[in-house]
């Protein structure tokens, strides 16, 4: 499961639409709150999450003013912004990737929020502190780091060295889950991935 091309264009996206009007952030955890009212809570669902945010007050942006170019393997992506508490991006999604172990593509549901100005050294730490299992190296470089695991009974078990066999069958199972953690320019994005089969 690669998302690292994706988050990578994604993250760039932000960073210029965000860049228009920085706004100084509190270097704690209101951004990780953010992410776990939207896009835990919710499991990434996108209807789910876009309601919530729509009944906080997050605004839809114009069309246009956000490049979903590297969004292709979304059949849904919806975008909103929050200025209320300095400057925030919500991305909630809905695709298809290719999973050559389950010999053709999952389908997956993504949850990303965007905060100009956190800390991304802490946000790693809640998210490390979040998942509770060690990140996945192979998925990892020095921008992105992404933890991939299955829960089963309230238990978290590390997947990043899981085998095709066991990965797909935790897929099909419904269990998986990823979180993911990208710092760039000032912008730090915190994803939820739930993939399905």
């Amino acid at each position: 499961m690669s998302f690292r091309k994706f988050t990578v264009g994604l993250a760039a996206s932000a960073s210029l639409l965000l860049g228009l009007a920085p706004a100084a952030q509190a270097a704690d955890s209101p951004a990780f709150a953010v992410f776990r009212d939207l896009c835990v809570t919710n499991r990434a669902s996108v209807s789910k999450v876009i309601a919530k945010a729509d009944g906080q007050g997050w605004q839809q942006l114009p069309a246009g003013s956000f490049d979903t170019a590297e969004l292709k393997e979304f059949s849904r992506v919806e975008v909103r912004i929050r200025t209320d508490n300095g400057m925030q991006l919500l991305l909630a999604g809905e695709g298809a990737f290719p999973m050559e172990a389950a010999g053709g593509e999952m389908e997956a549901e993504l949850c990303m929020v965007g905060v100009m100005g956190a800390d991304g050294q802490a946000i790693l730490k809640e998210a490390q502190a979040f998942a509770g299992v060690p990140k996945n190296a192979a998925e990892s470089d020095d921008n992105t780091t992404l933890w991939i695991y299955s829960t089963q009974s309230g238990r978290r078990t590390d997947l990043s060295n899981a085998t095709d066999e066991a990965a797909v069958a935790a897929v099909r199972k419904g269990t998986v889950e990823s979180v993911m953690v990208e710092v760039s320019d000032g912008l730090v994005m915190i994803g939820f991935i739930i993939p399905r089969l």
